[in-house]
């Protein structure tokens, strides 16, 4: 074994990259003084896959100006990704983020999308629906332009108050054979949602990429009215917490526990949208149970806990450019009920898996995963820790 780290280091030289080792030479520190200074591109061509979604083609782009590192994690961001499926979706964005714009003490984000998906999930609505019909039985087309936007402000300490604007249209096209067609739930020939949203969160990570200690908490109320433009009236109150906990130098336990209730005239598509700071789909997917199918088990209430270990193998240089090396081993189990006044911890739904993070230049993440349930296993690639 350890000749053969020594070849794998030796190759690892022959190519430009220096390895992490106890004797860092000067070249090394010399190029992490300059790792987070100025503007540096990062992105590559990529491939994803899922058993819900099939295969897509497509190139993601992120430029970092991290200027002279007096603003922190960067002081610009600009991320762009154009994603086509084989069998016609896409999933394209523009992302911005400022931590402190114009020199101010606000952070600004905003996000443009256009997602198109041929074959999206609609299992029903409840913690104990079926899943033994054909995959057919359970998909529709479903079309997603929209824009959100954040306005951050740090109020003392670690605590930030958020205020955001959301606008998504739903466009759905349910066939005249499935579930949504069967079922016709509230919002089945879909609809427009535009929010308002006000969180209160707490943020002591000691970064964004790949943290290894401190706490990130928010509470967020979203409210999707009328007035606003909205098909629907109702809110949706989300409650996440995540902790990092370094258990010995390399190694890192995460964990999330999230909490997502909703009240009025809940539309079913909105049923499997997690609110808070950043909106994604569940309880099902790569971003709540791994190795369930994308939003799997949908209803107004949530209760959701991931766990993951991620243990740091090796950093390197190649070509001036910082990579890290991670695995990661992760538990995720969780339910969806009708309101609080049903919660529950009995019927939970476990998943389990592994994948690995290649964290590049610090805040750009890749990350593949691998997630298996009672239901089978699911592939994933994507971008970012899940939290």
């Amino acid at each position: 074994m350890a000749e053969n780290k020594k070849e794998f280091g030796e190759e690892l030289e022959s190519a430009g990259i220096a390895e992490e080792g106890p004797a860092e030479p000067i070249e090394k520190k010399d190029l992490e003084k300059e790792e987070n200074v100025g503007i540096r591109p990062v992105g590559a061509p990529i491939f994803t896959y899922s058993s819900d979604f099939g295969p897509s083609f497509g190139a993601h782009l992120a430029i970092y100006n991290y200027g002279d590192a007096s603003v922190q994690p960067f002081k610009y961001l600009y991320r762009l990704q154009g994603l086509f499926g084989t069998n016609g979706d896409m999933n394209n964005y523009f992302f911005f983020d400022a931590p402190k714009i114009f020199g101010s003490a606000f952070r600004f984000q905003t996000r443009i999308g256009y997602q198109v998906i041929h074959n999206y999930n609609y299992f029903g609505i409840g913690n104990g629906t079926s899943n033994d019909q054909p995959e057919s039985f359970y998909r529709f087309k479903r079309t997603t332009p929209g824009i959100l936007i954040n306005v951050i402000r740090d109020i003392k300490g670690n605590f930030k108050l958020i205020f955001g604007y959301l606008f998504e249209q739903r466009i759905t096209d349910e066939g005249t054979n499935s579930k949504l067609a069967q079922d016709k739930p509230r919002g089945y020939n879909g609809g427009k949602d535009s929010e308002l949203r006000v969180g209160l969160a707490y943020d002591s990570r000691d970064t964004e990429g790949m943290t290894s200690k401190g706490n990130f908490i928010d509470l967020y109320a979203e409210v999707p009215i009328k007035a606003f433009g909205s098909s629907y009236n109702y809110a949706r109150f989300t409650f996440a917490d995540r902790n990092y906990v370094k258990l010995f130098d390399p190694l890192v336990w995460a964990n999330r526990i999230l909490l997502k209730t909703s009240v009025g005239d809940v539309p079913f598509y909105e049923m499997a949208k997690i609110g808070g700071y950043a909106h994604f789909d569940g309880i099902g997917g790569n971003s709540t149970l791994r190795g369930y199918k994308q939003a799997r088990f949908i209803d107004r209430s949530v209760i959701l806990f991931n766990e993951e270990l991620r243990l740091k193998i090796m950093k390197f240089y190649m070509f001036k450019q910082r990579f890290e090396l991670y695995t990661v081993a992760f538990a995720d189990f969780g339910r969806v009920f009708s309101s609080l006044e049903n919660f529950s911890l009995n019927h939970m739904h476990l998943s389990g898996g592994g994948g690995i993070r290649v964290c590049w230049n610090k805040t750009f993440v890749l990350a593949p995963d691998v997630g298996f349930s009672n239901e089978g296993y699911s592939i994933y690639f994507g971008f970012n820790n899940m939290f």
